[in-house]
């Protein structure tokens, strides 16, 4: 009797061990999805896409921060704010950065980097977008949550070249025109 009681604590800490073992993997597999593996997984595909790379831009990193951040307090899940109709364009001009072409991939319910990469890619419009040889600088914001039980992450990319000096200042008009519509 006694041999069985002490097999069945023995039994429940490898269950528990297991159990714990097994949340801590996806929280780490979570956690891997920074601004830094991101940045470098996009490169790797530009790269072997034949593409230049991106340059991460401090600007850029604060608007898609904040982008990541606004969507989670609102609640929302797309390129416009239903509420504020506040854009990844207008995080961006907000930032500081002024520029001549801008993007934006959004991902959020992945526990790892190559899921979301997949996905962009999996998507002929965030491919497009990943690939575009428009843009040189970047910015991703990462913001973690928990979603029954398990934590997830919601990826901010913003892509974007700045306005040069050489361009006009009616070129910068027509291209702020340009996204109007």
């Amino acid at each position: 009797m006694k041999k069985l009681f002490f097999a069945s604590i023995q039994y429940g800490l490898i269950i528990a061990c297991f159990f714990l073992l097994g949340r801590t993997s996806v929280f780490a597999v979570a956690r891997d999805i920074t601004p830094e593996t991101v940045l470098s997984a996009v490169n790797d595909i530009r790269v072997h896409e034949g593409q230049p790379i991106v340059e991460m831009n401090q600007k850029l990193m604060v608007a898609a921060e904040n982008k990541a951040k606004n969507m989670h307090i609102y609640g929302y899940w797309a390129h416009t704010n239903p509420t504020t109709n506040e854009t990844g364009w207008m995080f961006i001009e907000q930032a500081g950065y002024r520029y001549a072409h801008a993007g934006e991939n959004l991902a959020k319910d992945y526990t790892s980097v190559g899921a979301v990469l997949r996905g962009w890619m999996n998507s002929p419009t965030h491919k497009n977008v990943l690939l575009s040889d428009k843009y040189t600088e970047t910015g991703v914001g990462v913001l973690y949550y928990t979603q029954n039980g398990v934590e997830k992450a919601l990826v901010v990319q913003l892509f974007a070249t700045p306005v040069s000096k050489k361009q006009s200042l009616t070129d910068v008009v027509s291209l702020s025109f340009m996204k109007l519509f």
